[in-house]
């Protein structure tokens, strides 16, 4: 049960936090402008990391426990694979916008960042609903 919770816990934080990027910090990268931008992009992405890296390798530690000790054909495996879609387009997509954006403003690589960002949005929040039905299945 502590695996299952400190997985909940991390699934919740990092859905939380990627609906605050996405509603909130990534539009504003718009309204920086190219004069101050690219220190504004290091500073996100260096002060996000702290957030980020621990949280995001809590949750696949967990989340890969969960879907070996259960069965990868369960739920949890279910669960898995969506959080490797988080990953992929972590490293496939969001990742290589802001490496090119550490080096110049450009407005349609925000708006790719953006656009492409609901992947994630959209993953970790159906997993934190899979993940709330479950609880609520294990307290009833």
């Amino acid at each position: 049960m502590t695996i299952f919770l400190t997985h909940l816990f991390f699934t919740l934080f990092n859905t939380g936090l990627i609906w605050t990027i996405q509603l909130v910090h990534y539009p504003l990268f718009l309204k920086v402008g190219p004069d101050h931008f690219v220190d504004y992009e290091h500073d996100h992405t260096a002060k996000i990391s702290y957030l980020v890296i621990p949280s995001m390798i809590t949750e696949l530690a967990t989340g890969l426990f969960l879907a070996v000790s259960n069965g990868i054909t369960s739920i949890y495996g279910l669960l898995f694979l969506l959080l490797s879609l988080v990953w992929v387009s972590t490293f496939l997509l969001q990742v290589p916008l802001h490496n090119a954006l550490n080096h110049a403003y450009d407005a349609e690589k925000i708006r790719r960042l953006v656009n492409t960002n609901w992947i994630r949005t959209l993953a970790w929040t159906l997993r934190s609903l899979i993940l709330l039905g479950i609880l609520n299945a294990i307290i009833q």
